[in-house]
């Protein structure tokens, strides 16, 4: 099934998966924490909320917004904003069912948060 981490819904999975912090004041980290994987894919994307509304918005990509994967006490990928592009949502990776990590690494702009995928 699909399931959507944010901070509406921390916890989608019974627990199993959750938003352990929500970063409010844009210096972050906000981390997430997979602790079973449910079966099929993970998709995971930055959201600029307080640009939300601008199409054009090139704030996202001047960020300097850091992206790092862990697992196994190492860590696996990490992924830097895309420079100079417009939008409020960066499509960061996808976690497939074989748990490979495969990079999307856009930006871009979503009408509503709810529907980032």
């Amino acid at each position: 099934g699909d399931f959507h981490i944010w901070y509406r819904n921390k916890y989608p999975i019974g627990g199993k998966d959750f938003l352990d912090r929500d970063d409010t004041d844009k210096y972050g980290p906000e981390t997430i924490t997979i602790y079973k994987p449910a079966v099929g894919s993970y998709y995971y994307s930055v959201y600029d909320y307080s640009n939300k509304s601008k199409k054009r918005s090139k704030h996202l990509s001047r960020s300097n917004a850091t992206v790092k994967v862990y697992g196994q006490n190492k860590l696996l990928a990490s992924f830097e904003v895309p420079a100079n592009m417009k939008g409020n949502c960066w499509h960061v990776f996808e976690i497939n069912e074989s748990h490979e990590i495969i990079p999307i690494n856009i930006v871009d702009f979503v009408k509503k948060e709810q529907n980032i995928q």
